[in-house]
């Protein structure tokens, strides 16, 4: 198969897509990355602070690019084009001060269209294949209809409709916590708009089984959505050296919000019951101004450590015994694949996406969603068999150098090329 196409891959928020523009890059594939911030100096907003002394350009490097990761060491920068990089620092900084949904304030909503449309121009005139994702992809898709181009929405979660009814069940069964979630369907507009996307693309990648499921549940064609599976850097997350002297607390690490959604409740309720163990919980994570309320239980001190960039998160997890993630609906979770990386145990459940790649009691622990009678029973074990923890940890990391960013660029170059194959030859079908 020739493989003269090209790809266009866009996102106002780089997450993963920067790694799959590295990806097609390296396959002489991509065209351009279209982003909000890229944090280069050759990029708006930095280009107009080139002029700094050199000494002070070095503080920016050290204290704002490698604390808010917006590039990719290995991305050419002069494939790159940012697009609205103000309102975009606009919305991570509302974000960062517990705004949990900016981008549904009426002009935002109006930029990020924007921004879509003009990704769809572009790639209109320069690519064969547009590569846009989930909540930021319906204009993008409407501009680009009826149209040779071949779209592709990567979909980084559980369909929209599945979250809404996993998430108001779960809502009303702990009315007492319900504050801490924001219900897609409190926006009916953008929870239309999100369901169009699914529904209108050509293709669909999702990052696990799980996610897969929910779309077909909601009426998508299973034939015409890919799974490519997360990575993780290996080389940033690696196994501390530090063994769990006897003096010192279990130490459990929870990353995300304290919400219904990332299973806060159910860590609580699982602490509860074990206040007779010496533990120590580090909560990693924004908090959002709706959110549970962080605080000790009993002798079993919670702390809240905020936000944390990569490198931070990273030096946390060395010292971590157990990841606790008791999540109620989450498509992967690249945190787990990160703790797996670290050599730490991961406590996790059914309804999260990376309990695909987690043998039970062999590399990681995977439940019932909201069995507190198991979380507290792997609690535990692992408190009182430290060296079957310390044998899961190294089982772990061993599973997490199958799943690296570069084993993740292999398997969706892939699938991008298979597409392209498919539409080359209307009767092929995929193996």
């Amino acid at each position: 198969m020739a493989e003269n196409f090209r790809v266009t891959v866009a996102r106002p928020n780089p997450q993963h897509s920067a790694q799959l523009a590295v990806g097609l890059q390296k396959s002489g594939l991509l065209e351009t990355y279209i982003t909000g911030i890229y944090l280069s100096w050759e990029h708006i907003p930095m280009k107009f602070f080139r002029w700094l002394p050199l000494w002070f350009r070095n503080q920016i490097e050290v204290s704002i690019f490698s604390r808010y990761k917006r590039t990719h060491s290995e991305l050419n920068p002069n494939l790159v084009i940012s697009i609205d990089p103000w309102v975009n620092m606009a919305m991570a900084l509302l974000h960062r001060a517990g705004v949990s949904a900016p981008w549904q304030m009426s002009f935002f909503r109006r930029r990020l269209a924007l921004f879509q449309e003009k990704v769809a121009h572009h790639s209109l005139e320069n690519a064969n294949i547009l590569i846009v994702y989930d909540t930021e992809a319906y204009h993008a898709l409407r501009s680009t209809q009826n149209t040779s181009l071949i779209r592709i929405v990567d979909m980084a979660t559980i369909h929209w409709k599945t979250r809404d009814r996993v998430f108001r069940e779960e809502a009303e069964r702990w009315p007492e916590y319900s504050q801490s979630i924001d219900l897609p369907s409190n926006y009916p507009k953008h929870l239309e708009q999100l369901s169009i996307e699914a529904e209108t693309a050509d293709y669909i990648l999702v990052g696990s089984q799980l996610a897969k499921a929910s779309f077909v549940e909601n009426g998508c064609d299973p034939e015409k959505i890919y799974i490519a599976y997360y990575g993780c850097d290996t080389q940033l997350f690696q196994p501390g050296n530090e063994r769990r002297s006897s003096d010192r607390p279990f130490n459990i690490i929870f990353v995300g919000s304290p919400s219904i959604a990332k299973g806060y409740h159910y860590m609580l309720m699982t602490l509860k019951g074990l206040q007779d163990l010496d533990l120590e919980v580090n909560c990693c994570g924004l908090s959002q101004r709706k959110g549970i309320q962080i605080e000790s239980i009993g002798n079993i001190r919670v702390n809240s450590m905020g936000y944390r960039s990569q490198e931070q998160l990273a030096q946390i997890m060395r010292k971590a015994d157990l990841l606790f993630h008791p999540s109620i609906l989450d498509s992967f979770s690249l945190t787990c694949l990160e703790a797996m990386s670290s050599a730490v145990p991961v406590l996790t459940t059914n309804l999260v996406g990376a309990s695909e790649i987690i043998d039970h009691e062999r590399d990681g622990f995977v439940v019932q969603s909201g069995d507190i009678e198991a979380m507290q029973s792997v609690v535990r074990f692992l408190y009182n068999n430290s060296q079957a923890k310390y044998q899961i940890g190294i089982s772990a990391r061993e599973k997490a150098l199958l799943h690296t960013w570069e084993d993740y660029q292999e398997d969706v170059v892939k699938i991008i090329k298979e597409i392209y194959f498919r539409n080359r030859n209307p009767g092929y079908l995929p193996g």
